[in-house]
């Protein structure tokens, strides 16, 4: 069978996706660590996962890709390119719909984000989004307009630096209902966890909605007390709609 792919790299891992239904409900995805493409074995490790594709009789047709890592992308354009598979590297070109004129300069915000906002545009008129990957990237959309966003360190990646460059170790994280910390766990725990919630409802107080909160990443597990909307692979199912709506054209 025949298959466009999709392809999220981030700066820790990278998702491939597709779905043999053209049902994104029914998306099979598979994740590899993005530092794998950096390294010299690259080939190797794409070898693999397309082997395992045609086990499945599954060939890919065309790639769309969204990408924070250089590196990465090269090479995987690389090895596409080696066995006669066109890439289509996202850009925000691709989604004249979306109002960025808000931004200074449009072309810098993430191929990753505009995945993600291409979702948003599809099923929602406005929604606050936490993308909580290695960078925690909170942002609004209202009308198909980019509001703005802020980018805080990301909360896995936080805590690795504070047990890295401190005497603190062995950090565990947790729900904490008070203003202060009474120990190192929760003392981090606010700064970190409840700082992104205290940003998104100030937010919804500045912008005067109770639109829904979008929740994505590798750290979105740290907000699973909150009445978010929690999507898995939301840059794929991005891509997956532009796919979608660029055969209809």
């Amino acid at each position: 069978m025949l298959v466009n792919l999709y392809i999220n790299i981030g700066n820790t891992n990278t998702v491939f996706g597709f779905t043999l239904t053209n049902n994104i409900n029914e998306l099979k995805t598979h994740r590899i660590k993005t530092i794998e493409l950096k390294e010299s074995n690259y080939f190797k490790v794409l070898d693999q996962y397309i082997k395992t594709l045609k086990d499945e009789s599954i060939q890919i047709n065309k790639i769309y890709l969204s990408s924070v890592v250089s590196l990465a992308s090269e090479n995987i354009e690389q090895y596409f390119s080696s066995i006669g598979i066109k890439i289509h590297f996202i850009s925000y070109q691709d989604f004249p719909h979306i109002d960025l004129s808000n931004l200074y300069n449009p072309y810098q915000l993430g191929a990753d984000l505009l995945a993600q906002i291409n979702y948003v545009n599809s099923f929602l008129e406005e929604a606050i989004v936490v993308s909580a990957g290695t960078a925690c990237a909170i942002y609004h959309i209202k009308n198909r307009k980019f509001s703005g966003c802020i980018i805080l360190d990301g909360i896995s990646q936080s805590v690795k630096n504070i047990a890295q460059n401190t005497n603190i170790q062995n950090i565990e994280l947790s729900h904490v209902e008070q203003l202060l910390g009474f120990n190192s766990n929760e003392a981090i725990s606010i700064g970190l966890v409840n700082n992104v919630e205290n940003i998104v409802q100030k937010l919804q107080k500045e912008l005067d909605t109770n639109c829904p909160i979008i929740c994505s990443g590798g750290d979105s597990h740290y907000f699973s007390r909150n009445k978010w909307w929690f999507i898995d692979n939301l840059e794929i199912i991005g891509l997956f709609i532009l796919d979608q709506n660029q055969n209809k054209e």
